[in-house]
């Protein structure tokens, strides 16, 4: 199915509802209209228009970001650095302990070690670090995440996982149900 033209829009969808709070009921309403009215434009996924058009030109975009100044400093900055040693440590060692955990339940607490990573990993902390307003709530967030994982990760590599502690875990952070911690490596 050939595109005649596409337009690329993309949201960052923690803003809706947060800073942009009508940005739900838009997104609604524009992919209403668009299924309601087939013709010039339309939707796609980006994998149904990389299989139209299998040949593109690769660009390297520029660092930027909507942040202050344009760049990341309203997350790298001196009140923040400390975060950033401490998750690539974390991803390291979380990319060398997906190897080789064949049981069930070692899979759960690797499936949990990735989703408390990616949770220490939200840019929600720096950013209120940053701004000042909920600094030491942030600061706690990141570190709990991060303890969670580092202790999940131990359990994993000392053979003692317990399952009552991966449940609750679950139970506390359950996003994103399907995550495979292979796509880490």
């Amino acid at each position: 199915m050939p595109f005649p033209a596409v337009v690329t829009s993309p949201y960052d969808a923690e803003l809706f509802g947060h800073w942009w709070f009508e940005g739900p009921q838009w997104i609604y309403f524009v992919l209403g209209e668009l299924a309601r009215q087939p013709g010039e434009l339309g939707l796609v996924t980006p994998s149904e228009y990389l299989d139209a058009y299998p040949v593109q030109q690769r660009a390297m975009p520029a660092p930027s970001s909507w942040g202050h100044g344009g760049y990341n400093e309203h997350w790298i900055n001196p009140k923040t650095q400390w975060i950033w040693r401490l998750l690539h440590e974390a991803s390291q060692r979380f990319a060398l302990d997906v190897k080789g955990r064949p049981s069930a339940l070692a899979g759960r607490a690797l499936r949990q070690a990735a989703r408390e990573l990616l949770l220490a990993q939200s840019s929600d902390w720096p950013f209120a670090i940053t701004n000042g307003t909920t600094e030491e709530y942030a600061r706690r967030r990141f570190l709990d995440h991060l303890s969670r994982c580092h202790d999940l990760l131990a359990d994993l590599e000392n053979g003692a996982v317990d399952a009552e502690k991966v449940a609750a875990l679950e139970f506390m952070d359950s996003l994103l149900p399907e995550l495979d911690p292979a796509w880490f490596v």
